[in-house]
């Protein structure tokens, strides 16, 4: 075992090289290291990614970072000495002034994401597409939704509306789908 940050880590990961750039934090080939590098480290904030393309979303900073950073601005530091000392931008500690000022709370919001292309709304539509043509492709799908919505769909969009709705389809021989 190996310790890094106080936490041990498996022999496997012993060879891991991690390097701070722009705010990421970029580790060797071991996705399984990020939860203990993240909690060992208090690296909530950031975004990290593997070389190998697996890669962490952005999280808010929690709540008590955030008041630790008011708290620090009314207590007499300039916005720009707190945000050396706690890493951030300038900009996020005036955000954090304003939102406590604003609404009294520090929690972090939660981020809505995009809207799905195939929205909702158009589930049972999705469905009745499916139950209609079930021997077809994800791409056929695709077609088959631009000429009865007019909106075409990428292959990725499609899957992750099948998986959304929980649409399986079965095979039911190499390249085949049951009906």
């Amino acid at each position: 075992m190996q310790p890094l940050g106080g936490v041990d880590l498996p022999d496997e990961t012993s060879q891991v090289s991690v390097r701070f750039i722009e705010r990421q934090i970029v580790v060797g080939r071991h996705l399984l290291v990020f939860e203990r590098l993240e909690e060992a480290l208090g690296l909530s904030g950031l975004q990290m990614r593997c070389p190998d393309g697996h890669a962490r979303a952005m999280k808010a900073y929690p709540a008590e970072l955030r008041t630790r950073i008011v708290v620090a601005v009314e207590d007499g530091l300039s916005r720009i000495e707190v945000a050396r000392r706690f890493t951030v931008s300038e900009r996020t500690v005036r955000r954090y002034l304003t939102q406590q000022r604003q609404t009294g709370d520090l929690t972090p919001g939660r981020s809505s994401g995009m809207a799905p292309t195939i929205g909702p709304d158009q589930a049972e539509a999705m469905r009745a597409q499916v139950a209609a043509h079930p021997d077809v492709t994800l791409k056929q799908h695709c077609a088959l939704w631009a000429e009865a919505h007019g909106a075409r769909v990428s292959i990725a969009t499609m899957s992750r509306t099948h998986a959304r709705l929980g649409i399986t389809v079965k095979k039911n021989g190499p390249g085949q789908r049951a009906g």
